[in-house]
């Protein structure tokens, strides 16, 4: 009882100006309590109405026919399968495929037939807009269908509206082959391959709803109460990126954004050198990887519900085998330590034998908590914490802090210099030998990740020359900081020394990107030159009107709408 006397003697509202900052805030949590449940009645709760009664009208469709190949010289050209399903025919699934990450825009119609009298029941019309990679579509016939027979008829003429797109459509996929020997669609065979419903449950769509909402109102209450007792803007910005970032990589699972899928082999690939002990350099990009890890999960796409199902089915299995395959590096490989975090999560993961989607998650959760410690040092020590700490909750940065992209690393990295610079800048003390030592050592980690963070040593110039116990000792610093970057970039890969000064347009390596650039910075310096400082001002441009608002490369809107599945 002490306890609680205790706790509500340090709660206790002492002020009218205190209780009227309760009272609104007990307001503002009923309203968004109300919006939450408003939204459920209005959008979820008929969604799962829906879902429950197709689910009653689960197609079972078997056939022979082999993969279907199409280009835009397929437009209309129509494509026929003959099915047979005992039960009642209520929609189709078609899992459509495009090749090296192409966007390809059309639309397929989908006739169902009769098999037998072959009488035309129904004609769909699906659109094929933003498909890319794996794109899983369900066309739901306007009610289900019972012939006599139990024979149908499926044609599909697609119309494609890129030259040089193609796509493959199939029902499902082979286990032991990228194309299937067969187009088969049931639900078991479905499940057995996806480890994920056909056709999602009605049961889902509340309790993903309820954890996103209720997560939401956890944080506004937590953080109400971690301002008001601390009153530390870098403890309100912990709450915000560890909450915010979670639930960032709910919305957003692994695979469903742009280069995940380069970023994730190189993590993988990392682990596997770190746990051997080397690295074989002259294998190139061929790397190690568990046969756990090499499953595809999603290619990159927006996310669609069979995501979701396929990583709350999967979160907690374990890895079915500890062998390892040989894969192709889909990216160029350094020496660097970028993806310390997410190695060491995937490290970690393997230590306990988790399967691919629990590896996955641990390692962003690393990645994230990193980003977290390091921005909340960058505003701890920054003479405008209130600033970076907006600008370290950028939705860009959200997406990137609990991601597998070495972003991560780099953007918390560079808070952290550009902090303890402006400390210096704006105090009187002079510069100790201790500060030049950090400064010099955080460039040296963030140098090889990004060649051009190197341009962050000019911010030492904004350090007045009287904080230095000698004026020409700030140049001094800023020139030697500057070589010893160079330098590390340089030795962070021998490939340098090798390709430096030859032709620009014939490099080809893993490590072809990094070499590129430093051959074309000697060989055409006043051009590299020009192009950085183009490229600093557009992407500055863009990271300025793109973040604020926006996700990404996803509208604000979307995300909503996926956020809340309505």
């Amino acid at each position: 009882m002490d306890i609680f006397k205790q706790v509500w003697k340090n709660t206790h509202i002492n002020s009218g100006k205190e209780k009227k900052q309760y009272v609104l805030f007990a307001v503002a949590m009923l309203a968004l309590l109300f919006f939450e449940i408003v939204l459920y009645f209005a959008a979820v709760q008929p969604r799962a109405e829906d879902v429950r009664i197709m689910d009653n009208q689960t197609p079972r469709i078997t056939s022979s026919k082999q993969v279907t190949i199409l280009s835009n010289k397929s437009n209309n050209k129509t494509y026929e399968q003959l099915v047979r399903s005992e039960k009642p025919l209520g929609g189709v699934a078609i899992l459509l495929g495009t090749y090296d990450n192409e966007f390809v825009e059309g639309r397929m119609t989908v006739r169902l037939y009769d098999g037998k009298t072959e009488q035309l029941l129904e004609t769909n019309t699906l659109s094929l807009e933003d498909a890319v990679d794996n794109s899983y579509y369900k066309l739901f016939f306007s009610r289900a269908y019972d012939t006599e027979s139990d024979l149908y008829l499926i044609t599909i003429t697609p119309q494609l509206s890129e030259d040089e797109g193609m796509c493959a459509i199939w029902m499902t996929k082979d286990k032991d082959d990228f194309f299937p020997k067969q187009a088969t669609v049931d639900g078991k065979s479905l499940k057995a391959y996806f480890n994920i419903r056909p056709m999602y449950t009605a049961e889902f769509l509340p309790g993903f709803y309820w954890a996103i909402a209720g997560g939401l109102l956890l944080f506004v209450f937590e953080a109400f109460f971690i301002i008001k007792r601390f009153r530390k803007v870098q403890y309100v910005f912990l709450v915000c990126a560890i909450l915010f970032g979670f639930l960032y990589m709910l919305v957003y699972p692994s695979y469903a954004v742009f280069d995940e899928e380069r970023h994730i082999p190189a993590a993988f690939a990392r682990a596997s050198a770190w746990s051997q002990g080397q690295w074989d350099v002259e294998r190139g990009a061929d790397i190690q990887i568990r046969e756990e890890e090499e499953r595809e999960g999603f290619m990159p796409t927006r996310p669609k519900i069979e995501q979701y199902y396929y990583l709350t089915e999967t979160i907690f299995n374990g890895a079915e085998t500890d062998e390892y395959v040989d894969i192709e590096m889909p990216t160029h490989i350094s020496y660097s330590h970028e993806y310390i975090p997410q190695t060491l999560g995937v490290l970690l993961a393997r230590t306990f034998n988790m399967g691919q989607t629990a590896t996955l998650y641990t390692a962003q959760m690393v990645a994230l908590i990193f980003y977290s410690v390091l921005c909340y040092f960058a505003i701890s020590i920054s003479p405008y914490p209130v600033l970076f700490s907006i600008i370290s909750l950028f939705p860009f940065f959200l997406r990137t802090m609990g991601s597998f992209s070495y972003d991560s690393m780099v953007n918390a990295l560079s808070f952290l210099v550009i902090a303890y610079i402006l400390r210096l800048a704006k105090e009187k003390t002079k510069v100790k030998r201790k500060d030049i030592l950090i400064i010099s050592a955080l460039f040296v980690l963030l140098a090889p990740c990004k060649v051009i963070y190197t341009t962050l040593v000019l911010l030492i110039l904004l350090i007045p020359s009287n904080n230095f116990k000698q004026k020409r000792q700030k140049f001094i610093w800023l020139a030697s900081i500057t070589g010893i970057c160079l330098l590390v970039i340089l030795l962070s890969t021998g490939f340098y020394f090798e390709n430096s000064f030859g032709e620009t347009g014939v490099v080809t390596s893993p490590w072809g990107e990094d070499a590129y650039s430093v051959s074309m910075l000697l060989s055409m310096p006043w051009e590299f030159i020009r192009i950085t400082v183009s490229s600093m001002f557009d992407l500055f441009a863009s990271l300025l009107f793109g973040a604020v608002g926006n996700f990404q490369h996803i509208s604000l809107p979307s995300t909503l709408s996926i956020l809340f599945l309505a």
